[in-house]
């Protein structure tokens, strides 16, 4: 058996501009061995405030793991932030 595993990240945008995340996720999960995790950090819960981001996040169909990131983390995403915006 050939299991997959799959993270991701999500970042405000997904419940506040509405993505399709979760969506994509429940048609891939069901119908394969693909694993799927979702993990954000306080931060990003903190900012969807407007009413149709809350009821986004509260009807999200899968359990969001909430992660505090180390520094060397940080450091590193603020490194490629500004490797792929230049």
């Amino acid at each position: 058996q050939n299991n997959k595993y799959k993270a991701l990240v999500l970042d405000s945008g997904v419940f506040i501009h509405g993505a399709s995340v979760a969506n994509s996720a429940e048609v891939i999960s069901p119908f394969s061995s693909l694993r799927i995790d979702f993990y954000s950090i306080e931060e990003v819960m903190r900012e969807v405030r407007d009413k149709q981001a809350r009821g986004l996040l509260q009807r999200f169909p899968f359990e969001i793991v909430i992660r505090q990131p180390s520094p060397e983390a940080i450091q590193a995403s603020a490194c490629l932030s500004v490797l792929f915006t230049n």
